[in-house]
This record gives C-alpha cells, structure tokens and sequence, in this order.
C-alpha cells in the first residue's frame, strides 16, 4: 500500500474511532443521568412525596407533530449535507501524484522496463476507483429517513386538526 492511501486509511480508522468514542460516551452520559432520576424518584417514594414522572416516565410521553417535524428536518437537512459532501469528493479529481509515479518509473526501470513502459507510467494519470463515484447515494438514506418524518408530520398533523 502506498503512502497516501495509508494516510487516507489511517486518518478513516482514527475518524470512526472517535465517532464511536464520541456516541459511546453519549450513551454512558445519557444512561448515569437516567440512573439518577431514578434514584431521585426511589428517594421521594420512600418519603412518601409524590413527584411528576413517576408514574408516567419521561420516555413515555406521546410524541407531538412538532417532534416528528424536527426529527424530519434534522434528518433531511443531515441527508442533503452528507449527499453533498460525497457529490463533491466524487468529483474531486484523484490523480496519481507525481512522486509516486516517479517512485513507480525508476522502480519499473530498475526491474528492467522499457522508455516506452517508463513513459507509460510516468504519464499514467488514471483517476480512482468507480466506486467513489456512486458513494453519494449514501447521503440519500438519511435523507429518506427526514422526508419519511415529514411524511409523518404533516399526517399528523391533518389528523389532530380533524379531532
């Protein structure tokens, strides 16, 4: 492997890394607070206070239209950046750069190549694989998911302006 698609792999693995870093310490965080409300909860019990929440958890409540309108524009506004950032690595050239294919003509001459095959090699500016240039549709699944939220939110909110 050469030394730009080391880096390129490197700087990935150190990118997912923190990211999985970054959601696992949101799960912890999120998961000591709940276990904090719920000791609150135990404690106002056992005094005998009654509490907001107790008996309905906060996750329990019912979601509103507002909710599914938010989560639907966050999701679709996430959809079209991630689309966008792939359409622009996409068309972003990848040539070879010329040290590297410098790197490749004197090793080719070396082991005996032909002016022609050094030539070659040296003029060699072939862009990257084909698969960067349908990456894109990636973005479309976030997308998806906010216009699927949308969808909810406007039938939502028909059906309570019918109630």
């Amino acid at each position: 492997m050469d030394t730009p698609q080391l880096m390129a792999t490197v700087i990935l693995s150190v990118i997912l890394v923190m990211g999985a870093v970054l959601v696992m310490a949101g799960m912890a965080l999120r998961f000591k607070k709940r276990e904090l409300q719920h000791r609150e909860w135990l404690v106002a019990v056992e005094k005998g206070i009654a509490t907001p929440g107790v008996s309905e958890p906060a996750m329990a409540r019912p979601w509103t239209p507002r909710t599914y309108l938010l989560r639907g524009l966050m999701w679709l506004f996430t959809g079209m950046s991630v689309t966008a950032f792939l359409i622009a690595v996409a068309l972003t050239p990848n040539f070879t750069p010329a040290s590297v294919r410098v790197d490749d003509a004197v090793r080719a001459k070396n082991n005996g190549a032909t002016p022609e095959q050094v030539r070659a090699i040296m003029e060699d500016r072939t862009d990257g694989p084909p698969a960067r240039r349908v990456l894109w549709i990636v973005g479309l699944i976030p997308a998806g998911v906010g216009v699927a939220y949308l969808i909810t939110y406007r039938v939502e909110r028909s059906a309570a302006s019918r109630a």
